[in-house]
């Protein structure tokens, strides 16, 4: 009897285990670790250290004439994007249209290279 009951805890476990695992933009993805999504190339200010009710949100913006979009920084990445913290820039990468709970639709971008902009 306890070894059943021990059976049905650690099956539990690991079942939560790999939920978790997964993060949140991949969560439920068929190809996980690679973004879905088509290819875009931004070019806008760059915003960093946002917060959100509920965390919804990357941390990172980059405002547009078309928009907001979110920042899916990698860490190899991280400090170059922290360097343009209010500056124009271009980004490339892959963009995501994700539900929101605070926010109808997150458009979130995981990006792939990021540049300072020309000025206009």
């Amino acid at each position: 009897m306890w070894i059943t009951r021990l059976s049905i805890v650690v099956v539990g476990v690991s079942c939560l285990l790999g939920i978790a695992a997964q993060g949140p933009l991949q969560a439920g993805d068929k190809d996980k670790g690679k973004p879905v999504g088509k290819k875009v190339e931004l070019r806008g200010t760059i915003k960093t250290g946002i917060f959100a009710f509920g965390g919804e949100t990357t941390g990172t913006i980059i405002e547009t004439k078309d928009g907001t979009y979110e920042l899916a920084v990698s860490k190899e990445l991280r400090k170059d994007v922290d360097n343009l913290d209010k500056k124009l820039a271009v980004v490339t990468g892959t963009l995501a249209i994700r539900k929101g709970i605070e926010v109808k639709e997150r458009k979130i971008v995981t990006v792939e290279t990021v540049k300072a902009a020309d000025n206009p």
